[in-house]
């Protein structure tokens, strides 16, 4: 328990690494402003996603290009779960209710990140931080390196892809407004190269490199609820 704690902490640190990263050095696509929300609604939402997140077991991204490649049983009841009551709140919050008025219709155009420098940068990290969790390290050294490779890796590909944008997750799950279809895209290509890693990866008698065995699903109406908090 103590070591998955731990775990948990160095990802975190990872996270926010990736994220400072980005911050610095990619601010106008991954960070190009936060939405005129009310503090209250961010109060609100950021304890619904960790609150759901925690009782599902997994986010958005954990669940769509690791669990659904994998065929568990949770992420394919979580993934359509969450993307239906998400894409529900936007609707009614910007259709029906009028909360948050458009300014434009249609399909929102492409966009990669305006520095090719960083992406490059960003993608040769990864590949360093990958081969370092690969190597032939002490235990002790793997379960430092592991999880906080991991969570850097995530926070720099969240950036990368625009997920830490406000404006192109709304529009995305906005299929009526102004419609922004490239986050399909991210988790098409994330699905891609974790497919066949995993279908390598699993065999009978396989566990992840930094734990005993890979999650089960719990009581199907928990998972159930627990995703439609988070799209909530």
């Amino acid at each position: 328990e103590a070591a998955a704690k731990l775990w948990n902490l160095w990802f975190l640190l990872g996270l926010v690494l990736g994220g400072l990263v980005n911050y610095s050095f990619n601010t106008s696509f991954a960070f190009p402003g936060p939405e005129p929300f009310s503090i209250a609604r961010y109060v609100v939402a950021g304890f619904s996603i960790g609150l759901g997140t925690r009782f599902q077991r997994g986010c958005t991204s954990g669940h769509g290009i690791c669990g659904l490649p994998r065929f568990s049983k949770r992420s394919w009841l979580a993934v359509p779960s969450f993307m239906l009551f998400a894409g529900l709140v936007v609707y009614i919050a910007r259709h029906t209710m009028q909360i948050n008025e458009l300014e434009k219709t249609g399909i929102a155009p492409f966009q990669w990140p305006l520095r090719w420098d960083f992406l490059l940068c960003a993608v040769g990290a990864s590949l360093l931080l990958t081969a370092l969790a690969f190597a032939p390290f002490s235990e002790s050294a793997h379960g430092l390196i592991c999880p906080l490779a991991a969570g850097t890796i995530f926070g720099l590909g969240l950036g990368v892809a625009g997920m830490t944008s406000q404006a192109k997750v709304l529009n995305f799950l906005d299929l009526t407004g102004y419609w922004d279809p490239s986050l399909a895209f991210v988790m098409g290509c994330g699905i891609m190269v974790s497919f066949p890693a995993f279908y390598l990866a699993e065999h009978e008698g396989a566990k992840p490199k930094c734990a005993e065995s890979f999650e089960t699903m719990a009581l199907w109406y928990l998972e159930l609820c627990s995703s439609a908090w988070v799209g909530v």
